[in-house]
């Protein structure tokens, strides 16, 4: 408990990643031009672009706090942060996300997943459902929590563990999906320009962790069960549905059968999805397709279709959400479908407050060389220090494991999702639910 008091009081005193960027970028202004004042540089293997060899280079340290540094940065400003490859990227995959969220679709998929799952799976079935449904954000908590505790109660189960066992689902499996999201875009294209400053031709496409990602979603199935059913249920005992004060109508909601029109809505939403699937499918089928690499052929290799997907799976969310609010009511005209795309983008403000400053100190590292001397100097310890790639691979996986403790939103800090997050965790410490005689808080922090 103590050291969950720790990580409380970090993580509230962390800056905003807006000025946590900020900060660095000074920082790299300074510390560039103490560098190049002492003659700062390092030797080593560097790729060249122009040459497309790894040679031999030594690279100096050089400052921007000189006139002409000053100017270069005054008139890069904004064009750095037009350019930043993050903010495209994930502002336009919004444009699917936003109506697929305000239609109603994807929530009543969840639903239909869930209830039709054999009761031997549905724990298992829940978790890989709450990893993938961290594409709607909230929504998915605002459904799956009640909906889980509902399922779990169905199968005389303690309905908290299945109210946690889906908040951990949607929370820690961030990044995870069977499929490609917004955050696949965003990181994506935060990797791109923090990997351009060694080599500006470098791209990583959207699906550059696609396989990880599905690979991680299925582990977390297995791991979730396991730790819900041996530890989590374990330590909550047994429920007792007269001490909880349940209330049987809210029950009764969500046990609700969807309408007709909504059933309806959703069988049509559905053929629209497959027919787009299918319509893909078939332009990328002949050898000369457009979407294909035109120099090798290849659908994976820089071909149209891996480097535009962003562009593909915005369609694929947009097209059959439309149809879907458009039949049951909720888009009457083009309006009510802008206003939905407004609201769901007045959500990403802070994100594209973060990324002004992310394009500059980004820019920056590059342009003084810290990046690539800090880079050699780097190799050149570790190739001393002669540690096994294995062990040096565990040791940062553990270090990034360490800071998202600390640090929960890949974007920012103050997001939906961690304030969420603390609530519930300071809610189970505050009030006087207890599991067993321990407070609920323990078997909260046990599934994260």
């Amino acid at each position: 408990m103590r050291f969950l008091g720790v990580v409380e009081r970090v993580g509230n005193k962390m800056p905003e990643p807006m000025t946590l960027f900020l900060v660095l970028g000074v920082l790299v202004l300074i510390i560039a031009h103490i560098g190049s004042m002492f003659g700062w540089g390092a030797t080593g293997m560097i790729y060249n672009s122009t040459t497309g060899a790894v040679e031999e280079q030594t690279v100096m340290v050089t400052t921007l706090l000189t006139g002409e540094g000053i100017t270069y940065i005054l008139n890069n400003m904004v064009k750095l942060f037009v350019n930043y490859s993050a903010l495209g990227i994930t502002l336009v995959m919004f444009f699917g996300i936003a109506v697929a969220d305000g239609s109603g679709y994807l929530a009543l998929a969840i639903k239909r997943f869930i209830r039709v799952t054999p009761s031997k799976l549905i724990y298992p079935a829940i978790i890989f459902i709450g990893v993938c449904s961290n594409i709607v954000n909230a929504t998915a908590t605002l459904i799956m929590l009640p909906l889980s505790a509902m399922i779990f109660l169905g199968y005389k189960r303690h309905p908290i563990a299945g109210m946690m066992m889906a908040f951990a689902a949607i929370n820690c499996g961030l990044t995870a999906n069977v499929m490609l999201t917004n955050i696949d875009a965003l990181i994506g294209g935060a990797t791109q320009q923090a990997a351009q400053i060694l080599d500006p031709s470098y791209t990583v496409p959207i699906t550059a962790n696609w396989y990880f990602m599905i690979a991680s979603t299925f582990m977390m199935a297995i791991v979730g069960t396991f730790i819900t059913r041996r530890v989590v249920e374990p330590m909550l005992g047994p429920y007792d549905p007269v001490a909880a004060g349940l209330d049987m109508k809210e029950i009764q909601a969500l046990e609700a059968e969807e309408t007709p029109l909504e059933k309806k809505a959703f069988r049509w939403a559905n053929i629209t999805l497959l027919v787009m699937i299918a319509a893909l499918v078939a332009v990328c089928i002949p050898a000369d397709s457009i979407m294909r690499n035109p120099t090798t052929g290849s659908l994976i290799n820089g071909s149209l279709l891996m480097n535009q997907m962003v562009i593909f799976v915005a369609i694929l969310f947009f097209v059959p959400s439309l149809v879907y609010g458009r039949i049951v009511g909720v888009f009457k005209t083009e309006k009510d479908v802008l206003n939905q795309i407004y609201k769901t983008f007045a959500g990403q403000v802070s994100f594209i407050c973060v990324a002004f400053t992310a394009a500059q100190f980004l820019d920056w590292f590059s342009k003084t060389n810290l990046a690539t001397v800090i880079s050699l100097r780097g190799a050149e310890i570790l190739s001393n220090l002669k540690v096994h790639w294995i062990p040096l691979l565990i040791i940062f996986i553990v270090f990034c494991a360490f800071i998202n403790i600390f640090m929960f939103s890949a974007t920012r800090m103050s997001s939906p999702r961690q304030k969420n997050m603390r609530f519930f965790f300071g809610e189970c410490r505050r009030n006087t639910l207890q599991a067993n005689g321990r407070p609920l808080l323990m078997p909260c922090w046990a599934w994260v």
